[in-house]
């Protein structure tokens, strides 16, 4: 694909969006207040050893140019990324995105397809 665009030194860079899907974890953290315990002066300090785990994850497809950055979709809970999906609720949002700031007209979109 470098050859192509003569190793990105191409104008015509500019007229590709890159896109891929991602699960994003959050989490709850306990405050500090939260986490606080009471040590002996001749205790040694407790140590936190095991991460917590997530309180959820949600899936995000995100589109960005050379340029600018365009877009963040989020997948609803419960469902999964198909061609459907892909083409109706991600395409319609990124290319509506970019007609904001230039035509259409040669455009290159690349995404992984991974599955």
């Amino acid at each position: 694909m470098l050859e192509e665009f003569d190793g990105g030194k191409s104008k015509r860079v500019y007229d590709i969006i890159t896109g891929d899907e991602s699960w994003f974890y959050y989490y709850d953290p306990k405050t500090k207040r939260q986490s606080q315990v009471w040590v002996a002066s001749n205790d040694p300090h407790p140590t936190k050893v095991r991460r917590q785990r997530s309180v959820g994850k949600h899936m995000f497809a995100i589109f960005f140019m050379k340029s600018s950055f365009n877009t963040i979709i989020r997948l609803e809970n419960g469902k999964t990324v198909t061609a459907k999906w892909y083409a109706n609720e991600c395409l319609t949002q990124v290319l509506k995105q970019v007609e904001k700031h230039r035509c259409l007209n040669g455009l290159l979109i690349h995404h992984d397809n991974a599955p």
